[in-house]
């Protein structure tokens, strides 16, 4: 059927139409992103169903948020505020959109880089530009500040109008931002401009340097240093001695003067330590030496030092080696090293994969490649587990290794055979002469294998072994001191008594016995011989003594064969040693609240020296006398609250100040022995003192002393009757502290067998529990008790419960004076606690961690609590203390610090409140 023409033309006008009429529409932008007061232009583009463009389309253009955009009808889209807002292009059929953001091209946050001072506060305001770089009024901006890594902080704050307040310090960023509620994709969520604020502490005291470790002479006087001396076969003799109280030395005497090989108070090996101090040498055929060693921040380590004489210190505190982790606590002997340059040592180690601490033997060679030789556990004959090693201890040139292990009941020697089997020498319980060996001690350890013990089996015996533990000459003797040493040839060395001589120095090579030298005979000074510290033989067959005298307590003397032999003085007290060395110091001597601080240098035996008028002035050097004649050597040293030195030697304890006074006498002889002099002490102003000691009987005491008078309060040990019941169970067995309250009240942290360890008081007539281990504090179990401090009428204690305390006791109650999680002026919480004080006043001063490992030195009183100094900022004089370490405050609130700086240097601080 044909069409006509009309209908024809209805078809296409028809076709044309529906061409005509869009069904999408796309438009498209050269960025999201539009600088407010500029402008941009859109370009719409509509398709129709066969998806082609339609280039007659015509458009007409809408924008959503009219206070942000305008829009013309050519797409052309000004900014005119900030924010978003959706273009729309719509044409028949069909519309289109496209999202842009209003964002400004800076935002400029004033004022710039500022500081001030924690406590302050500032206000700041933003400029919002445009795209020529003029403000736009009237944009409503939020305010952050934030310190670094983006994280909050809760020292600093800002509010709505810019206005930042800080109580803290640090390095912030005050940021003021523009949020974007636009979505996701291209689109900013934040727009946002910044600066820094630097906010410093707000001075609460003034730092002052008294003293650093710095040499400042090149040659000293050597005094005596209680310890033993070492020989090896050419006469070599490696010592440890003080250079005029002034600082630690070890020394090795070559023949014709002393080689340095240390000097404590010089940087150590490891980065960002200290060398404080050296143990007794052991020294070889070759030259070489070895000894323990301390650095700080606090850490043992092993020192050895080749025939060059220079140093090289092997594992720290916390080492892995050996196939273990964590080794610990070393421990060598004089017999340590042998010719093969092998050290032998004790340590504490964690197996790999555990957190258990156990004991054992190593040994090592100058590298530091360690074998664990007699892991803890290992089955010693005849020795029930558990036991621990003592410290008698050595190794032979062959690879043996000498050892004694106790488990309390029982201690027996053993030797490590080169093949690592094990064998018994001798132990209590075996059979020697018919009778059962009670005690043994003393090991000496030759190079060539041979090896010596004490055996006490009713009478004393010294035993003599050539290697084959089954084997062995015995020599009886009356009484025994000390076992010195065994030659290359297997010559024994022993301080005792023997019949007819008496008390002296012997040798004795498994047939004979020779004479070297007698208490009370004369020394080749004139001077009678008053103690034998320590002895070596050469291979010459001269004897080397280390010996004191009534009025030299350091006589190094070649005794030659023996008496009758000529004997000459090899060094002694006031030798000359050319070295430069400053003042080594860490402790301070503590529990003094006015006066000049006091430092001690040395760590096992201690010297004291008083800084004053930026002098540093020597008051108890070992070799000085005490106003009762006797010699000072080194022992532990207090003070009262007023200042007064509180000072025990051999034979005394006094107390020095402006005068000085005997409080007493020693050895105090008493019905049931003799009662030593005291090695703790504490005391107060009043008089009241009290002290810890030996006796000749077994255990040791605790004694009131008072007016001259000694009452002891408690027997720290059990031997027969001589035992103090702790209350709780158990028995006092040791004392770790010791404090005195200004009205007279005893504490006492002690250590029990068979109960809990804890604190004590003493109340005139019996000791009453203040906190032990096992009991709740806070809520939470008591795990550990560290120092104690008294302050006043108060005891402070440092408390661990799983979180650190330190406590205060006072009417009969415990209260927290600082505790884990307390929040600390400069941001964050207390973290970790370390040493303290506490003065009369009971101000408390201590040191303190938190945002992260930053170390902080504060007060804490009635104010609450101010920071003096931190290990994270630089003092006045551009010196930052990299660790704080002793702290001791006075009444007037003057702090004092032993602290190691970032050049690894010792400094003395005094840090004086700002009123």
């Amino acid at each position: 059927m044909r069409r006509s023409r009309l209908s024809l033309f209805f078809l296409t006008a028809l076709s044309a139409l529906a061409q005509s009429r869009a069904s999408a529409v796309f438009i498209d932008g050269t960025s999201s992103q539009v600088l407010i007061h500029s402008s941009v232009n859109l370009t719409a583009t509509a398709y129709d169903n066969n998806g082609a463009p339609i280039p007659s389309a015509q458009f007409t253009w809408t924008v959503s948020d009219r206070s942000v955009f305008t829009v013309d009808s050519k797409g052309v889209v000004q900014a005119i505020g900030i924010g978003w807002a959706d273009i729309t292009g719509a044409t028949a059929g069909a519309s289109g959109n496209i999202r842009l953001q209003s964002v400004p091209s800076n935002i400029i946050v004033k004022p710039a880089n500022q500081t001030i001072t924690a406590g302050d506060s500032l206000q700041y305001s933003a400029d919002v530009l445009d795209v020529n770089g003029d403000p736009v009024p009237n944009v409503s901006l939020q305010w952050r500040a934030y310190g670094p890594n983006a994280g909050q902080d809760n020292v600093i704050s800002v509010d709505g109008d810019g206005l930042v307040t800080t109580s803290g310090w640090g390095t912030f960023y005050v940021e003021a931002y523009f949020n974007y509620t636009v979505g996701g994709g291209p689109f900013l969520q934040r727009f946002y401009g910044n600066t820094t604020l630097t906010c410093v502490p707000r001075k609460s005291f003034q730092a002052k340097r008294l003293l650093d470790g710095t040499p400042v002479r090149q040659s000293f006087e050597l005094r005596p240093r209680r310890g033993a001396m070492s020989v090896n076969d050419s006469g070599q003799i490696a010592y440890v001695g003080f250079l005029e109280g002034l600082t630690t030395a070890a020394l090795l005497w070559n023949g014709s003067g002393f080689n340095t090989i240390a000097v404590a108070g010089t940087p150590g090996e490891l980065a960002g330590t200290n060398l404080q101090e050296l143990d007794t040498m052991a020294i070889n055929n070759k030259g070489e030496v070895a000894a323990r060693c301390v650095v700080v921040p606090y850490r043992n380590c092993l020192l050895f030092a080749g025939s060059d004489g220079l140093p090289h210190t092997l594992f720290f505190d916390g080492s892995a080696s050996g196939g273990v982790n964590n080794l610990r606590n070393f421990f060598t002997t004089r017999f340590s090293l042998n010719d093969s340059s092998t050290i032998v040592f004790r340590a504490d180690y964690w197996n790999f994969a555990s957190t258990v601490t156990q004991n054992g033997l190593f040994t090592t060679d100058p590298s530091g490649a360690a074998t664990l030789v007699v892991p803890a556990g290992t089955k010693l004959p005849g020795l029930a587990a558990p036991y621990t090693f003592t410290n008698d201890f050595g190794i032979a040139n062959d690879g043996s290794v000498l050892f004694s292990a106790t488990n309390g009941s029982s201690t027996a020697l053993f030797r490590l055979g080169p093949d690592y089997s094990i064998a018994r020498a001798i132990g209590t319980g075996d059979q020697l002469n018919g009778s059962a060996v009670t005690s043994i001690a003393s090991v000496a350890v030759g190079k060539n294998g041979h090896y010596a013990v004490m055996a006490y089996n009713g009478v004393q015996n010294l035993l003599l072994f050539a290697g084959d533990p089954a084997k062995f000459r015995q020599l009886r003797i009356d009484s025994y001191s000390a076992l010195f040493a065994v030659s290359g040839k297997g010559e024994v060395v022993v301080w005792c008594s023997l019949a007819p001589a008496g008390y002296g120095v012997y040798r004795w090579d498994g047939a004979k016995t020779r004479t070297v030298a007698l208490y009370g005979f004369p020394s080749p000074i004139g001077d009678p011989y008053t103690q034998f510290d320590s002895a070596g033989i050469t291979a010459a067959g001269d004897v080397i003594l280390q010996a004191r005298t009534a009025n030299d307590l350091l006589l190094m003397v070649n005794a030659g064969a023996g008496m009758g032999a000529p004997s000459s003085v090899i060094f002694r007290s006031g030798a000359r040693v050319n070295v430069p060395a400053g003042p080594s110091f860490y402790n301070l001597v503590l529990n003094g609240h006015t006066g000049n601080p006091m430092i001690k240098t040395g760590l096992f035996v201690a010297n004291i020296l008083e800084v004053a008028d930026g002098m540093l002035v020597a008051r108890l050097v070992s070799g000085d006398r005490t106003p009762d004649g006797w010699f000072f050597e080194g022992q532990d040293v207090r003070r009262n609250g007023d200042g007064d030195l509180l000072v025990s030697t051999d034979q005394s304890l006094s107390q020095i100040g402006v005068k000085a006074t005997l409080l007493a006498h020693f050895p105090q002889r008493t019905a049931n022995g003799n009662l030593y002099a005291p090695y703790q002490v504490a005391g107060n102003t009043a008089g009241t003192v009290v002290g810890t000691g030996g006796t000749s009987f077994g255990v040791q005491y605790l004694s009131l002393i008072q007016n001259g008078t000694i009452n002891t309060l408690a027997w720290l040990g059990v031997n027969g009757s001589f035992k103090t019941a702790a209350p709780g169970g158990g028995n006092f067995a040791g004392s770790s502290d010791l404090g005195v309250t200004d009205d007279g009240v005893v504490y006492a942290y002690l250590r029990v067998n068979g109960g809990s360890d804890g604190l004590f008081t003493w109340t005139g007539s019996a000791w009453n529990p203040l906190l032990r281990i096992g009991d709740k504090y806070d809520g939470f179990t008591v795990t550990s008790i560290g120092s104690i401090r008294v302050g006043g009428k108060a005891l402070y204690a440092y408390v661990n419960s799983g979180l650190q305390h330190i406590a205060r006791y006072q009417g009969g109650q415990w209260t927290d004076a600082i505790s884990y999680g307390d929040t600390i002026p400069a941001g964050g919480p207390v973290t970790g606690i370390g040493a303290f004080d506490v003065n009369r006043n009971g101000v408390i001063a201590a040191q303190i961690y938190g945002n992260g490992s930053v170390q902080y030195l504060i007060a804490l009183d009635g104010n609450g609590m101010r920071i003096a100094v931190d290990n994270n900022h630089v003092l006045d004089n551009r010196e930052v203390l990299a660790n704080i370490f002793q702290i001791t405050i006075h009444d007037d609130g003057r702090i004092f610090a032993t602290a190691i700086n970032s050049q690894e240097l010792m400094v003395l601080y005094e840090f004086d409140p700002i009123q």
